[in-house]
Formats: C-alpha cells, structure tokens, sequence
C-alpha cells in the first residue's frame, strides 16, 4: 500500500488567494457555519499553499503521528539515525499502557528501551524530593531513585552510594537515564547538559483510562 498523504486548512473567502487554491486543492468547500472554505491538498504542496496564504505551520501538535509516518518509511528513519551524528539527536518516546517505549540511537545502532512506568513513577518520586526550580546532580536523584527501586547492590559497606558504580552497570543506567528523559519529555523536569536536573512541576498531571484527567505527586494509577 502506498497512501498519499493529505493536509487540510480552513481559508476566509479572498478573491486573491481563493482561485489559487481552488486550483491546487483535491477538495474545496463552503462551510457556512463558521464562513470559511475547507481545503484538502496534498502535502507535497505545503510550501504553495504557505506561499500563498503566508500562514504559519505548527506541527508540533501532530509529533507523534509524524514520529510514526518515520517508522513506516525506512531510508527516512535511517536518515534521521545518521543525522544523530551531526549533533541533531534521534530521541522517539512512545506511551503504552505499562511502558514508556524509547527508541534511540547508540553507536550507530537503533536501540529501543522498554521502561516501565513504575521504574519512571520511582524516578519521579526521587525528584519530588528536592525543590522545585533547582538543579540538583542526576548522580544524588540516581541514589534516591535506587531507594525508591529497592535497589542496594551500588551501597558501599560504609552505607554510601556508589554512583559510579551504578553508571557502569549500562542495564540499570539506562533505566534511570531514559526515566529521567520521559520525565523531560512529560515537560516535568529539565534534564540540562551537564547532569544537572531541575524540576519545574509539582504535579503529573496524566490522561485517565476514561478521558479525563488525573493529577498525581507519588504514583499514576
């Protein structure tokens, strides 16, 4: 199967742009409820219809539809691989039910990380520990999150935490370091370059299994 892929606008009526559009368009009507035409172009067109109507396009809202077009088209996701190498990164989340699904890119490698929402769910109890709007070292969140886990082998015998150790051992890193980047991705933390990690939520506010909302410091149901 190889779909087309479409984009719609709706358009005031203007003798100087409606011909135009009419001409490019695949569909064109007349809703007399809200006054405006509805266009259907295809997406190969966007840059006409941008020039012509000189709208601005915001697509940050249908991200994950576009992340899973990526999937389904191979030379443009290994493109996007290979662009992790020129400094753009390649970071696509996904929620499921029980998990967080992480696909990355590790030494040229795709890698995908199924983290489960009660390693993020301890992640971010760890955080909620420290005040909000001030960074703190992802090594001391990292000590409270192994507390939250039940986790103790990175416990020296004199009682303190070995972070370095902790961060050698890749399969407990990396659910700890991709926790702390769906916490970043939820728009609950800031994750800054140089290890430090700010909270700037009180609150995980998450879409209940019915539709509504639910707000949660500790846990989501």
């Amino acid at each position: 199967m190889k779909p087309v892929l479409l984009f719609a606008i709706d358009a005031p009526f203007d003798l100087t742009i409606n011909d135009p559009l009419r001409e490019l368009s695949l569909m064109k009507l007349w809703d007399s409820w809200i006054r405006k035409y509805l266009y259907v172009f295809r997406m190969s067109d966007m840059d006409k219809v941008i020039a012509l109507t000189r709208i601005k396009v915001d697509l940050s809202e249908q991200k994950d539809e576009i992340l899973n077009l990526v999937d389904r088209c191979p030379p443009l996701k290994q493109k996007l691989m290979t662009e992790k190498f020129k400094g753009k990164g390649f970071l696509h989340i996904q929620r499921f039910p029980k998990i967080f699904r992480v696909r990355t890119v590790i030494s040229k490698e795709e890698k995908v990380f199924d983290i489960p929402v009660e390693t993020v769910q301890a992640a971010w109890r760890a955080i909620l520990q420290y005040p909000l709007n001030q960074p703190h070292k992802s090594k001391a969140i990292a000590e409270k999150w192994c507390k939250e886990m039940g986790i103790t082998r990175f416990n020296r015998q004199s009682g303190s935490f070995d972070g370095d150790k902790m961060y050698g051992m890749r399969s407990v890193y990396f659910q700890f370091y991709y926790s702390l980047k769906i916490l970043e991705h939820l728009e609950l933390i800031n994750y800054h370059k140089n290890g430090m990690v700010e909270r700037i939520k009180n609150e995980w506010v998450v879409q209940s299994e019915i539709g509504g909302e639910e707000c949660c410091n500790f846990e989501i149901e």
